[in-house]
């Protein structure tokens, strides 16, 4: 909204009210993958096939200095794993937090940010940092920063499953990354729905000196709320080319049996039913029935350790949220 005031000398003011209305937040196509792109910085013949989105709004009055338009771009494909992204940055000056005055302060250095919603609803006011503040989830940020040793594209693994890789055309550069569907999970801690459309943004933090100063770039958010950090009201949307509804769990059945040394252990089975689940990882917990002295552990996968003797029940539930054993 802005009020515009006409004057002139030897007549009354006026003034008028100009409102523009919010515009529609963009939405992309996201097409699956017929081979997996390799995680390296060079842009494979697969990328050909995957839908281009500029990257060419300035965050609120920031002056990101990073090519004309078209210059700077992203792209992504899927498959039953994950999602694969491609950024395009075409950059006048490479500074990267390594290279400034305060490496520390590294989201205030050249680098591309990516965004995640994935619970149901979207205009929720939240964004990865107040999730990380109020401990709720369903909103991710893949943002890791440049290493001098790894610039030549080499790939990076990291622990929640992300691969990434970051090739540096001083000043321009490449990254690549691969986000697994394990680690998109909702709120409720059910898998993402693959048919349904995904919060998404990317900013690009540009700086052109050494001492921590940021200019950003963005696909969607421009900052009318604020950043995607910390609310991603404002962001995009994709949408899994070809993505069918997900095959909830009906049935597991679990197989136990007996423990007959100190700290032994035991595998229990689970057979999980369809077998087309979207699905089948299980959350496994295990407690000690009224009247038992049985104490045990029990990791993720199933593997049952003996900690006292008696008898401890095993459940197993669906990830999905959809059936308990």
């Amino acid at each position: 909204i802005a009020i515009v005031t006409v004057s002139a000398e030897g007549f009354e003011s006026q003034t008028i009210t100009v409102t523009q209305e919010k515009m529609p937040a963009p939405t992309a196509i996201v097409k699956k993958a017929i081979t997996a792109p390799v995680i390296d910085g060079d842009i494979d013949e697969i990328w050909a096939e995957a839908n281009k989105y500029n990257i060419d709004q300035n965050f609120n009055n920031e002056s990101a200095t990073i090519g004309v338009s078209g210059d700077t771009y992203w792209k992504a494909l899927w498959n039953e794993e994950g999602i694969y992204v491609l950024i395009q940055v075409t950059d006048d000056v490479f500074s990267p937090a390594y290279a400034g005055t305060d490496p520390t302060q590294n989201w205030m250095y050249d680098k591309p940010e990516i965004y995640f919603d994935v619970n149901a609803v979207k205009n929720d006011g939240r964004g990865p940092g107040t999730d990380a503040n109020t401990g709720t989830t369903g909103h991710y940020h893949v943002s890791p920063t440049f290493i001098e040793s790894y610039n030549d594209g080499s790939p990076v693994a990291l622990v929640d499953g992300v691969v990434y890789s970051l090739k540096v055309s001083n000043p321009s550069y490449v990254g690549e990354y691969f986000i697994p569907f394990s680690k998109l999970l909702t709120e409720e801690g059910n898998y993402l729905a693959k048919d349904q459309p995904i919060g998404f943004d990317i900013t690009i933090i540009d700086n052109d000196i050494t001492d921590p100063l940021r200019n950003r770039a963005v696909w969607a958010n421009a900052g009318a709320t604020a950043e995607s950090w910390v609310n991603m009201d404002d962001a995009g949307t994709i949408t899994l080319e070809g993505a069918e509804p997900s095959v909830l769990v009906e049935s597991i059945n679990l197989s136990g049996g007996e423990i007959t040394e100190n700290n032994g252990t035991l595998q229990i089975s689970a057979e999980i039913l369809p077998e087309n689940a979207t699905n089948k990882l299980l959350r496994w917990s295990v407690a000690t029935p009224e009247g038992s002295t049985g104490r045990a552990t029990i990791s993720q996968t199933g593997l049952l350790t003996g900690l006292v003797d008696g008898i401890v029940t095993v459940t197993a539930k669906a990830q999905d949220n959809s059936f308990t054993e």
